[in-house]
Parts: structure tokens; sequence; C-alpha cells
């Protein structure tokens, strides 16, 4: 197993993919006056609920259903397309949950050190781009030092939940994370998890993947109460 590396991530980790794209005029209204209120603060996070975190959200279709079905717990979610992020601003609001949302604009590894020790608990990497040529590999957000740093920033006992439509995406995820050493397969060591919607619901992306014949593959890890 790999040595937990507890060093902090860089100030700016750099995103790959376009971050605008058209927006309505409404939308571009919503970036600009509204999301610098949602947006986690430079200078880091300060509350004391519990976290739950959902990296590359994209329609938010998951995040919503996270933050109706934990409502006392603090909601972040990461993405750096500003549709997404407008989007979920309205999808909060029309559920009256958006006390308990944060957004962050940018890479998850900046995100970790913003955060409060010991609060988070519950990690979701659904369906993130697989980058599937080799020369773009490196891009993938599922790389040995950013899981062990979500290792060491989940509370013990929370989970990372991760799925993909991208079998050789897939076999990296597991190959990666079996070798964190403060992260439990929580199907066995080499295991995907077979029950797909125990802590997610189907998302576009989902559908648009069985629709071009792929399989779906879910991980799930839990911290380890054991190993510091």
């Amino acid at each position: 197993m790999t040595d937990i590396d507890t060093a902090a991530p860089p100030a700016t980790t750099k995103t790959y993919g376009r971050k605008g794209g058209h927006l309505s005029a409404r939308k571009k209204g919503l970036i600009a006056q509204t999301l610098p209120d949602y947006l986690v603060p430079e200078t880091g996070l300060e509350d004391k609920r519990p976290i739950v975190l959902e990296i590359g959200f994209g329609g938010g279709e998951n995040l919503l259903a996270n933050l109706l079905r934990f409502p006392d717990h603090l909601h972040i979610g990461v993405e750096i397309y500003q549709r997404g992020l407008a989007q979920m601003i309205d999808q909060a609001v029309a559920a009256g949950v958006e006390g308990r949302l944060k957004l962050y604009q940018g890479a998850a590894q900046d995100l970790l050190p913003l955060l409060p020790k010991g609060q988070l608990h519950r990690v979701s990497i659904l369906f993130a781009d697989p980058w599937p040529k080799a020369r773009h590999h490196k891009r993938r957000i599922v790389q040995t030092p950013f899981m062990q740093a979500i290792g060491s920033a989940l509370a013990p006992g929370g989970l990372l939940i991760l799925a993909t439509d991208w079998e050789e995406y897939a076999q990296h995820m597991l190959e990666v994370l079996d070798e964190v050493a403060l992260l439990e397969n929580q199907a066995g060591r080499g295991q995907f998890w077979g029950n797909h919607y125990d802590d997610r619901i189907e998302t576009r992306f989902e559908r648009k993947g069985k629709r071009a014949g792929r399989e779906i593959f879910d991980l799930r890890y839990k911290r380890s109460t054991t190993v510091s």
C-alpha cells in the first residue's frame, strides 16, 4: 500500500475543458450576481455541519437528491462549467434548499484545504471525464495523490462513491483506490460495488452511457476507522 501524502495540493490546480459556453441573459445574471453568495470562501469554510461533497456535479440531479436526503448536512458542489453552476442555483432555490448549499468553481484539489477538518462525511465522483486517450490520462481526476488527500480529509467511516461507464477507467480507479491505505473497498479488494443506487441516483450522463451500450461500474470506499 502507498504512504499517505498529507501535503496540501497546489494553490491553483489546472482544470480542463471549456468553462463557459452559451448562457442566456438570465443565467449570466445568476453567475454575476447570485453565484458569489454560494461560493466557498477563499479564506476557508467555517461551518459545524457534516459535509457532503460532489465533484463534477454536471446537471446537478444527484447533488439535489442528496440535498433532500441529508437535510442536516452542508452540501458542496464542485463544477467548472458556468451553465451547471447556474442550473444548480435554480434547482436549489426551487426546492427551497439553498441554505444548505455551497459551490466551488475550480479544481477540487484546491478545495480540500478550505474545509473544516473531520467534517467531510461523503464524497461523490460520478461519471467524470475518462479522458480515454493515453496522452490525456494525466488529466483524470482519480490519481493517487488526490485520492490519498480525499482519504485524509474524510472523517473516519466516511464514504467515497464513484461511478463510470468507461471500463478501462473503472479498472484504473480500482487499481488506484485499492492502494490507498486509508480507504477500504466495501465490495472487497479488486471488486466493483454491485448495488448501483445505494448511494446515488441515475444521472443524465449515466443514461447516455447506457444508450450507447456501455456497462456501468460503481465503486464504494469507506474511510478506515483503524488506520490513521
